[in-house]
Parts: C-alpha cells; structure tokens; sequence
C-alpha cells in the first residue's frame, strides 16, 4: 500500500481549490448529480450523464454536476472544495455515490467515495476510483465488540475476502476512519492480525480470515458493542 506525505501548506491549498470542466449533459441531469463519462469529447466538452451505482456501465463517478447553463451543457467540477449545494452533511464524514446519483453518507451496495464533507452544506471533491473501479460490498456495517483493554479483538466478523496487492483499504468507526498499523501493534489505533494478535499484518499481507485488533489507549476511547459499527472498506476484486 502507497503511503503519501502529508501535504505541504501550499499544496494543501491547491488540492482544495476548485477544478471545473465544460460538459455535455442530459436534459434531466440536475446540480449537485455525481456524473460519469459517457462517451468522447465532443466540441471541447466532456460528455456525462448522472451516475447509477446499481449500473456497473455508470461508474466510476468523475466528479459531481455543479451548474446548468443550458438543457445539455453544463459545468461539472472534479476535485476541490464545493459549498451550497447539498445540506444536513456531517463535517469529516466520507461521501460516496448514492442510489439516486447524488452524495451520500449510506454506503451503498457498490460504493465508491466521491468526497468527504467539509461542512453542513460542502464538501471536497476527491473521487475515488479503485483497481475494480468500485469497493466491495463486503465487511460492512459489522457490531463492534465492547473493549476494555488494549490489543483486544474490535469485531468478530473477520475480514470476509483478500483485498487485492496495493489495494485501497479504510477502517471506520461510525463513519469515521481510523489509522491501520502497517505491520506495528505499537502507538496506532487498530491493526489487522491473523495469529489472534500477537503480530500485525502490513497493510499490503492483509488477508480473508485477518481480525481487526483495537487500541482504546491511543484511539481515545474504548469501543461498545451496543453503540459502535464498523465497516471495513477496501477496492473490489
């Protein structure tokens, strides 16, 4: 698994600033839809339509439908910041293409992260395009187990399927990710184990069968089973 820097301060800034592209769309297609690519450029504009995470031909996601000047042309913006256009979102939460192709916190049958949400009203575009072009399906929603001690099991469900070599993988905790440790027990919140804990998985050797372990001393709290879920999110096979 690729780990990236953080990013600089002048870096930071430029990944948050708006990117917008001139497109094509169906007249029904309306702001605020996550698009998809339908065919080639046609007169300096990208051609998309509204995405359908139930219809593998309508993903992935490119970015989301942010102005109608017409019928049919629209602006569309892939990445960076985006106010106004959606409400009742949950600040640091991910975003992915919904059922009815627009944001969502659900996480869908077929999921695939368009964003993370910046505010009530915004989010950061930021699609997220795995191997499959999708995430799996699998792993989610789990009941966390309740834990009092340090390197205890999280969830008793086990990771349900291999992810692929270098894949994309996410922890989250009620909707909110939480650090792996890649191949360390040590100083992070939770790690991946298939010897019943004595030992981490690096990120890249996690496999079917693996527990998820957790640290309430370094995340800050405990999980209870009664109050936390847990999803595993990882790219498709």
């Amino acid at each position: 698994m690729q780990v990236l820097n953080p990013l600089s301060a002048s870096r930071a800034e430029a990944a948050f600033s708006p990117r917008t592209l001139p497109a094509t769309c169906q007249a029904s297609d309306a702001a605020g839809d996550c698009v998809y690519v339908t065919g080639d450029m046609s007169g300096g504009r990208y051609l998309v339509s509204k995405s359908d995470p139930n219809d593998p031909a309508k993903l992935p996601a490119i970015g989301v439908l942010v102005a109608k000047l017409t019928a049919t042309e629209c602006t569309i913006q892939v990445e960076g910041a985006l106010e106004g256009l959606y409400s009742g979102l949950l600040p640091g939460r991910l975003l992915y293409v919904g059922n009815d192709g627009r944001p969502t916190h659900a996480i869908p049958a077929v999921a695939q992260i368009i964003g993370v949400a910046s505010s009530t009203t915004g989010l950061v575009v930021n699609p997220v395009t795995p191997l499959g072009g999708v995430l799996s399906p699998l792993n989610r929603d789990m009941q966390a187990a309740t834990t009092v001690t340090d390197n205890s099991v999280a969830c008793v469900t086990p990771m349900l399927a291999t992810p692929p070599p270098h894949a994309w993988l996410q922890v989250q905790i009620n909707g909110i990710a939480v650090r792996i440790g890649n191949g360390t027990r040590a100083a992070v919140p939770c790690y991946f184990s298939g010897d019943g804990g004595l030992t981490a998985r690096a990120t890249g050797g996690i496999t079917v069968g693996d527990l998820l372990y957790w640290n309430g001393s370094v995340a800050g709290f405990q999980l209870d089973a009664a109050t936390d879920r847990i999803d595993f999110l990882f790219e498709g096979v």
